[in-house]
């Protein structure tokens, strides 16, 4: 994957929900032409028609609010987006954005320093944000390990499958070798060989698929599971410090920079949402 995205912007304003995203009068629309241009039509109807392809989406505070449904980081997908840049994100929201490869980056105050139509950098490895026409440049938070392994693999879904890349490859060689049932002989008869092994062979592809699919149904059910233990979370600070850690893949260092704490005191609040999350389990059963 690329360290920089650039692109021509659009501005929008704080608090954009899931629904203004994409309205769910939209949601049975199979089409990826089609759900693009509905993009953002809860905000200008307009904006999907004139949004500059590969470019880049800023927004205000709690961006993706509302809905947990992915329906939303496809649609941005589809209407031609590269990343979404906000003062912060609703983090289902967040989420699902790097589990589809979306790139969503957090840089404070952003949509109050830029305007409409400019072009931005983006540089993942430095964590900055520059604005070609004037050279201002302003820092953004990092992306966690695992949520720029996901981004580079394209989502989730192929990352995954990548896992099974070597099984795949060889159950395919195999394949290949198999392919060669037929022995001809000097005399001019014809032997058959293992006529099952294709056969064998095509299933074999077919069970490494169906496995990268089982795990990827896990991973959705932890991250559900994970999202609603977070959420019965009563103080807000270790609600941001568990969905920082668990959901964007965020290191200590990088939540403590963002949060403006020591890495001690986030340490610290991690440990009593652990605490307040076991006692809220018991509490349920």
């Amino acid at each position: 994957m690329n360290s920089e995205i650039t692109g021509k912007i659009i501005v929008v304003g704080d608090n954009i929900d899931t629904d203004q995203i994409y309205p769910g009068c939209y949601l049975a629309l199979t089409d990826p032409k089609e759900i693009g241009s509905h993009c953002l039509s809860g905000v200008d109807v307009n904006i999907a028609a004139n949004f500059p392809q590969g470019g880049i989406v800023v927004a205000g505070r709690n961006f993706g609010c509302g809905s947990s449904r992915e329906h939303a980081p496809i649609a941005l997908l589809n209407m031609g987006a590269k990343a979404v840049i906000a003062d912060s994100f609703a983090r289902i929201f967040f989420r699902n954005a790097v589990n589809l490869g979306l790139v969503p980056v957090i840089c404070k105050g952003i949509s109050q320093k830029v305007k409409e139509g400019q072009t931005l950098t983006l540089d993942f490895v430095k964590g900055v944000v520059t604005v070609q026409e004037t050279g201002e440049s302003y820092p953004c938070e990092a992306l966690g390990e695992q949520a720029m392994k996901i981004l580079a693999a394209g989502g989730i879904k192929p990352l995954m499958r990548a896992r099974f890349a070597k099984e795949k490859a060889l159950a395919y060689s195999q394949l290949l070798v198999s392919c060669r049932t037929v022995r001809y002989e000097s005399d001019g008869s014809i032997h058959e060989r293992d006529g099952n092994a294709v056969e064998r062979a095509y299933c074999q592809a077919a069970e490494y698929d169906a496995e990268a699919d089982r795990l990827l149904d896990e991973y959705n059910a932890a991250r559900k599971q994970a999202e609603k233990l977070i959420s019965s979370l009563a103080e807000p600070a270790q609600r941001e410090v568990l969905s920082r850690r668990y959901l964007m893949g965020q290191k200590w260092e990088e939540i403590a920079k963002s949060m403006y704490y020591s890495r001690q005191h986030v340490l610290r609040l991690h440990g009593y949402a652990l605490q307040s999350m076991c006692l809220n389990v018991t509490v349920s059963v």
